[in-house]
Parts: C-alpha cells; structure tokens; sequence
C-alpha cells in the first residue's frame, strides 16, 4: 500500500521510470548491468529528478485562495509526501540509496 499526500506520487513514478529505463536501455544496449547497478542507478536518477522537481513546484509553492463568504483572502501551503515523509527529503533518501547499491 503506497500513502502520498499532493503530489508525493510523482517520487514512485521516477523511481519506477529511471530503474526501468536503465534496466531495460541497458539490456537493449547489450550491457549487462545486473539488478544491482539498475537500482543504484536509477535511484541516482529519480533522486535528481525529484530535486528538481521539488525546487520548480514543489513545498514552497502556496497557492492564494478567496474566501466567498467572508471576503478574505488566504494561502495553502503545499503538502506533498510520500509514507508521511515531505517530498524534499526523499531526495536524499534516494540518493543514500544510491551510493549504497553502487558502492556495497
């Protein structure tokens, strides 16, 4: 079971994308990488991914709201997460990951 908040999906879905682009590219490019390697890289990959993400519409981004009934105005603050974890962190949950699978 996956839990997310906003857009805290979008982590699953780079990681799902780049580990399958690199398993596959490098299969199809006749490299043998091992499932190793494809998750350390494709880890690397989809915490980049995710950085950027998070800097261009990520948790600093509020959005201005008008209240109808009292005329007021007010902002959301954006809640983004995945496993009850903020978005901006699991860029360097992913990039841990990464230098773990490609170095041990």
């Amino acid at each position: 079971m996956i839990i997310w908040r906003g857009k805290g999906i979008i982590t699953v879905l780079f990681l799902v994308f780049f580990i399958g682009i690199v398993f596959v590219g490098g299969e199809w490019l006749g490299y043998v990488i091992g499932i190793r390697k494809s998750l350390g890289i494709g880890s690397a990959l989809s915490a980049w991914a995710n950085y950027i993400f998070v800097l261009k519409f990520g948790q600093n981004s509020n959005e201005e709201y008008l209240d109808s009934e009292n005329h007021e105005e007010g902002f959301f603050k954006s809640e983004d997460s995945l496993f009850f974890i903020p978005m901006k962190y699991w860029t360097y949950i992913l990039g841990c990951y990464a230098i773990y699978m490609l170095l041990f």
